[in-house]
């Protein structure tokens, strides 16, 4: 069913959506300048994938592919938890970090989302995101699937570019140790 070529095509795809924002791509702009249409990329790949996550406002979705290890499989009518919609977004964006200039990270920690937010554990890690570094600017922020898809009113598209220190103070926790008394931000 898919076959080899169907991830070309699909890369294909993300790199038709791509071209007009990467022709707009000046590294030798002003850095805020350029990290703006590198956040735009990153939503660009993002709106390619037919993704949710199994925790959406949808509910779970028994026509999805859920459970698999291809990530072309979830990136074409998939659902899965963090660890499945973050590893798909990375095979996909990861083919054009170099073009955009983005450093990518595959993060794992804790989110606090509950009443039991301050129990941070090791192991295992309860959350995985990636976070991505912008080029020049260095500007660090999170890119999280799971978190845009959990809202009760749809997708929210600012955990797709969430600034690292905003993610880092009030939505998770970059490792699985509790170090330092972390805890969310109470505002």
């Amino acid at each position: 069913m898919y076959s080899p070529s169907a991830a070309q095509a699909k890369l294909c795809e993300i790199s038709l959506v791509l071209a007009p924002i990467v022709s707009r791509l000046d590294f030798t702009a002003s850095a805020h300048d350029c990290e703006e249409v590198q956040k735009e990329a990153v939503r660009a790949v993002r709106s390619c994938l037919n993704i949710v996550s199994f925790a959406t406002w949808r509910g779970v979705d028994r026509g999805r592919t859920g459970r698999t290890d291809s990530a072309l499989k979830l990136a074409i009518n998939g659902q899965g938890q963090c660890h499945g919609v973050s590893s798909t977004m990375a095979a996909f964006l990861y083919p054009f970090t170099k073009v955009l200039g983005i450093d990518l990270k595959y993060r794992g920690g804790y989110t606090f989302y509950s009443s039991e937010a301050c129990k941070v554990h090791n192991s295992p890690e309860r959350h995985q995101w990636l976070e991505l570094t912008f080029r020049p600017s260095m500007s660090t922020v999170i890119c999280d699937l799971w978190l845009e898809d959990t809202s009760s009113k749809g997708p929210d598209s600012r955990f797709l570019t969430l600034p690292m220190e905003v993610a880092y103070k009030s939505f998770m926790y970059p490792n699985g140790a509790l170090l330092l008394g972390s805890k969310p931000d109470p505002d």
